[in-house]
């Protein structure tokens, strides 16, 4: 006995400097040391697979992020599937022989392909399964290859996932069910059927199946002397039979519990449990037999209750995308009227994608820009001078508006004009026309992390915002229209602000209800500001002065000062 159990505690030591060295590579590989993240990050993996990291892109180095998460067959894939497969050897090893045997006829013999197919899926969701079910799940997808993957990844009920802890009595979900297995079988996905089946009505109902299975293979399987599957089922059944029986107050007898077991794990829990009918007491077979029905009905409902919300989760996900869908094709059906209704083809699509204008309100905007233009050279005067501006308590973000890519925003050098009248030389001579603000679906915000790096802020900026609605894309840069510009005085750092173009009005809208003023995780749990962004025209094409109005000396025109500092984007 005492050898024994130092072997177990070498064996145990063992496996733990295993685990650690896997993690070690592991973190070594994602160049996690130092990272906050690193702890959570490893429990993470190690739980719910590669598909994890998903959750952490913004702590890994971007290259070393991308290399990791492409294809099966990297470094990162080979060290998980390691792990996995020493899990399961740890695990189960001593307790079920049997299941680790298994295992390895697939892992040493013509059938290694399939073995391959089950660790990698491992690899990549995890082990997420309940203690009870795991053995079973596993040696399930091994007998039922030709599944695909996406199957047993998008299941509702495998693994007992749709059964609550205390399952509630539903009369209505249980009306619908009654008496209607075959056609609700019918109904469901292929592995959620087949889980729903075996896990409720034992070996026998593989057979439902049979156009998922070798037939050589669910041959063997239904012979339970030399069957894995009744094996697994058996683990399956008895932590759910055994406790049932106790409380219907059937004492413990090994024969007894051993021959409720095997029967149920065969035929199911109605037909199975009927081979102790005449072992026991009626009035308490009675009560096992109510309470058996009692849980069986509530599975049932749960279960639709599951695959109800997951029909709705699907439904609600199409119309948002035929939505989306609807609202780009009325956007490229009223650009197109709009080329083909232009008489002098001044506005081509091109303009109009980068404007969001249509054909009427550009005419509005151009003759209010004419008539200003009119008004400005009536005297001859002209409005270079240059302009100082002290407007006090300007914001950062304010200041920071002015700094858009030149492609973007023209800044107009318009400066005030005072009561001397003073005019300028032909040579310096700029007409300057006054510019509309122009709605463009542009949010501006301010208040984001100035120590983050950009391409990581960029990213997060893209996930969260495209969450909202469609982002624009930039024609030259093929990106989501996402503009960060650099402090003033200082170039390397970020000003703190962005800005944001969305394809549709309902996004940029909803982006302000959304965000504006909320502490948002991603950006380091900063407060961002949210709002509207004013785009200014582009400049009108000269026109000839209008004939010049005479007016008394000193009585000279003078054009509105336009406030720079706002929250525009020429």
């Amino acid at each position: 006995m005492a050898e024994s159990s130092n072997e177990s505690e070498m064996h145990v030591s063992f496996v733990h400097d295993m685990i650690k060295s896997l993690a070690d590579e592991i973190a070594e590989l994602l160049d996690l040391d130092g990272s906050e993240s690193k702890g959570q990050i490893m429990n993470d993996l190690f739980e719910n697979g590669r598909q994890s990291l998903v959750n952490y892109e913004e702590d890994i180095i971007c290259e070393r992020y991308k290399d990791v998460m492409n294809g099966s067959e990297n470094k990162l894939m080979f060290l998980l599937k390691k792990y996995y497969r020493q899990k399961w050897e740890v695990q189960y090893g001593k307790s079920h022989p049997w299941f680790i045997s298994f295992i390895e006829q697939y892992q040493n013999g013509e059938c290694h392909d399939i073995y391959e197919r089950v660790l990698t899926h491992a690899a990549e969701y995890g082990d997420k399964h309940t203690e009870n079910c795991r053995v079973l799940s596993i040696v399930l997808q091994f007998l039922f290859d030709t599944i695909d993957d996406e199957c047993w990844t998008k299941t509702k009920l495998f693994d007992d996932k749709y059964l609550k802890e205390q399952p509630i009595f539903d009369s209505q979900y249980l009306r619908e069910t009654e008496n209607s297995d075959d056609q609700f079988l019918k109904e469901i996905s292929i592995c959620d059927g087949l889980w729903y089946a075996i896990s409720n009505d034992g070996l026998k109902s593989i057979t439902k199946y049979s156009d998922y299975i070798v037939p050589d293979v669910m041959h063997e399987q239904l012979n339970k002397s030399q069957s894995v599957l009744f094996q697994a089922l058996r683990e399956y059944y008895r932590t759910q039979l055994f406790p049932l029986l106790k409380e219907n107050r059937i004492l413990y007898r090994q024969e007894l519990y051993d021959l409720a077991l095997d029967n149920v794990a065969e035929h199911g829990w109605l037909n199975g449990i009927q081979a102790i009918q005449q072992r026991v007491a009626p009035k308490h077979y009675k009560k096992l037999l109510e309470n058996i029905n009692s849980v069986l009905q509530k599975r049932k409902a749960q279960a639709n209750q599951a695959l109800e919300q997951q029909e709705q989760n699907t439904e609600q996900e199409a119309q948002v995308g035929n939505k989306n869908a609807k609202k780009k094709e009325e956007s490229k059906t009223l650009k197109a009227q709009g080329q083909n209704e232009d008489p002098n083809g001044q506005y081509k699509s091109k303009k109009l994608e980068k404007e969001g204008e249509n054909k009427e309100s550009n005419r509005e905007e151009e003759d209010k820009e004419q008539k200003q233009q009119a008004t400005s050279n009536s005297q001859g005067i002209n409005t270079c001078s240059e302009n100082k501006h002290t407007k006090a308590n300007l914001t950062e973000a304010a200041a920071a508006c002015n700094q858009e890519p030149d492609e973007e925003r023209k800044p107009n050098k318009t400066n005030d004009l005072d009561n001397s009248s003073k005019t300028t030389s032909e040579d310096e001579q700029d007409d300057i026309v006054p510019r509309t603000p122009l709605k463009n679906n542009k949010i501006f915000i301010a208040g984001l992390p100035k120590t983050m790096a950009k391409k990581h802020l960029l990213s997060a900026l893209s996930r969260t915002f495209s969450s909202i609605g469609q982002i624009k894309i930039d024609k030259k840069t093929k990106e989501p229209w996402i503009d960060l510009p650099r402090q003033k005085d200082d170039k390397s750092k970020l000003s703190g602000t962005a800005w944001i173009t969305f394809e549709e009005e309902e996004s940029m809208i909803k982006a302000i209800k959304t965000y504006n003023q909320q502490c948002v995780p991603v950006f380091n749990d900063a407060r961002i500001y949210v709002s509207e962004a004013r785009m200014k025209n582009d400049r009108a094409k000269p026109e000839p002065p209008a004939q010049p109005i005479q007016q008394s000396p000193g009585n000279v025109h003078t054009p509105e000062k336009k406030d720079l500092y706002s929250n525009t984007s020429g």
